[in-house]
């Protein structure tokens, strides 16, 4: 069971690439953009004390891709880019 925990810990980690901490910056304004931690949790139905928290939680570590799948309304999934079609290369 250990073992498990870390290994989840391991691959989700997205603070060690440039593509996680954009990822996390991202996050954070989109929970802005809903108004805030305490509005998210509102949102999402959680309970105030604990539910603020985590949402907070969520503005340096990311939100959950659960919690993503789950409410596609409130946060939607980020689309792949290709570096040609962000280049606006055409074949």
């Amino acid at each position: 069971m250990l073992f498990d925990l870390h290994l989840n810990i391991v691959f989700n980690d997205g603070s060690t690439s440039n593509l996680g901490k954009q990822k996390m910056c991202n996050d954070k304004k989109l929970i802005e953009d809903l108004g805030g931690p305490a509005k998210v949790a509102k949102l999402l139905g959680y309970d105030k004390h604990g539910g603020v928290q985590r949402v907070q939680n969520w503005t340096t570590r990311g939100i959950p891709p659960k919690v993503r799948l789950d409410h596609p309304d409130l946060f939607p999934m980020p689309s792949p880019t290709s570096k040609s079609a962000a280049s606006g290369a055409t074949n």
